[in-house]
């Protein structure tokens, strides 16, 4: 049972009044917060996410290979960051600050780079109706140059020399909870008695381990015949061998020339003070929503890790993603895919759930005779490559494989012919458009080759590419404003249909 003194000798240990520095910074020095933080984001980090494209008249999705946004968010971020340190560092500014932001650098319409800005020197703010972040790239001597930043801008809306206004717009922004709907909240300033009470447990034990002896066997020398500090050292080393203790060990301590001392049970208030750390591991949870952390008794107990992990995605990670998708829809996305609704962002969550393999076997079995997925898709999900006939949607024991038919290449071609035509479509309205063309060809070519190698060459996919991108060049020259060419490039991939 924890005792008001036991919390009155926290708050006093050091004679201050336990003052302590409680910021984002200084929080992670709690390993029950470090944890946290790091665990989610660390799990958003890793997870894929990917613009996917819609399919079939909005029926299906694929994952867009070819969108700028794919090597933002699955391979690089920007110059120094691969997409997975990326969004691990801004979820973790989220959970500790209660905002990440990067900024969105582009050519034309489209994403090209994301820059992350630093948490300590950015703020958020409306100005009539509009949302606006500000921030301080460079790094200055004096610490209190970013609040002046601040506070000039409430006040003049400028800034000095140094610091840059950023439209929302041009910000990818993952924000926590906050009231005011524009920014979000700092875990260390609402948690600020709560995560000090952490932080003073902390110091407090140091402080008693760095006093002295902290061990749990003291020797008496009644006798008083190791009065020599050589004598006294060698004794001890003895002792430690002859038990099995380490030669460094604190664990034994030697008292001399009749000495006494009263050695050494746990207290009850030492038991207090233990109880209280576990209970400052507790709220630490609370606040960033875990249910469990390593040396908690009190967590709840899964059949399964699939279980634990469903229940870690639905009440804690999940809001994270969908905060990360919704921004990446509403800020990375062009206009023309805006306009069309074609793209959407999503995290791939299934890859996150784990099971074991004769659970995997048994639902990829299940879905594949329920006609869900075909043999190759499945043998996607466990990285296995595809294999000859396994495009095939149909139950294997109704149609055995010596009946099964594949339309083979012309079914494939026409569904490929019917993607590159939405996209042109999409991409018509781009300032850019001819840039987009050579980029998008490029990756096409490829894109086809690795699809359709066992049924054509790759030196008539090669003329089939060509062919087309020449078509489309030539109808653009043909137009003289964005009406024009859409219409060109509709008359176009109708005959490709």
């Amino acid at each position: 049972m924890i005792t008001f003194n036991t919390i009155k000798d926290l708050l006093n240990w050091n004679g201050d009044g336990g003052k302590v520095v409680v910021n984002p910074h200084t929080i992670l020095g709690s390993a029950a917060v470090w944890y946290c933080i790091n665990t989610i984001s660390g799990d958003v980090g890793k997870m894929p996410l990917e613009p996917r494209r819609t399919t079939d008249g909005g029926r299906g999705s694929e994952a867009d290979y070819t969108n700028p946004g794919w090597s933002l968010m699955r391979d690089e971020s920007n110059a120094f960051q691969t997409s997975d340190v990326f969004k691990e560092m801004i979820q973790g500014q989220a959970l500790a600050w209660g905002n990440g932001r990067a900024a969105i650098v582009r050519r034309g319409n489209a994403p090209e780079e994301l820059l992350p800005l630093l948490p300590d020197r950015t703020f958020t703010r409306m100005v009539e109706g509009e949302k606006f972040h500000v921030t301080t790239p460079q790094v200055y001597d004096d610490p209190s140059y970013p609040l002046e930043v601040m506070e000039q801008f409430n006040r003049t809306l400028t800034v000095p020399d140094g610091a840059v206004i950023l439209a929302d717009a041009d910000v990818l922004h993952i924000q926590g909870f906050g009231w005011n709907g524009f920014e979000g909240l700092s875990v260390a300033d609402v948690a600020r008695d709560s995560l000090g009470i952490e932080l003073r447990a902390q110091r407090f034990t140091n402080k008693g381990l760095n006093k002295g002896f902290a061990g749990q066997i003291l020797l008496q020398d009644t006798a008083n015949v190791l009065r020599d500090e050589d004598e006294a050292q060698k004794f001890l080393t003895n002792f430690r061998e002859r038990h099995d203790m380490s030669k460094d060990s604190e664990a034994v301590g030697l008292l001399r020339q009749g000495m006494e001392a009263q050695v050494l049970n746990m207290s009850n208030r030492d038991a207090q003070f233990l109880e209280q750390r576990k209970f400052n591991r507790q709220d630490v949870m609370l606040w960033f929503g875990l249910q469990h952390i390593p040396g908690d008794d009190t967590a709840t107990s899964y059949n399964s890790l699939e279980q634990k992990q469903r229940a870690y995605l639905a009440s804690c990670l999940d809001r994270w993603l969908v905060r990360w998708e919704m921004q990446c829809d509403a800020k990375l996305r062009t206009p023309a895919e805006k306009a069309s609704n074609s793209i959407y962002y999503k995290f791939n969550r299934s890859t996150w759930l784990a099971t074991d393999a004769a659970t995997t076997q048994s639902v990829l079995s299940g879905y594949i005779a329920s006609e869900v997925i075909s043999p190759n898709e499945a043998r996607e999900i466990i990285d296995m490559n595809p294999r000859e006939g396994g495009n095939v949607y149909a139950n294997p024991a109704i149609n055995p494989s010596d009946k099964r038919t594949e339309s083979g290449a012309d079914a494939l071609a026409k569904h490929f012919i019917s993607i590159e035509s939405e996209r042109i479509l999409d991409a018509a309205g781009a300032d850019n458009f001819l840039d987009w063309v050579e980029s998008f060809y490029a990756k096409w070519n490829v894109t086809i080759a690795n699809a359709l190698s066992e049924h054509v060459s790759a030196e008539k996919i090669l003329q089939y590419t060509v062919q087309h991108k020449s078509q489309v060049v030539e109808a653009a020259g043909r137009a003289h404003n964005a009406e024009q060419l859409r219409n060109e490039l509709w008359n176009l991939t109708e005959t490709w249909r």
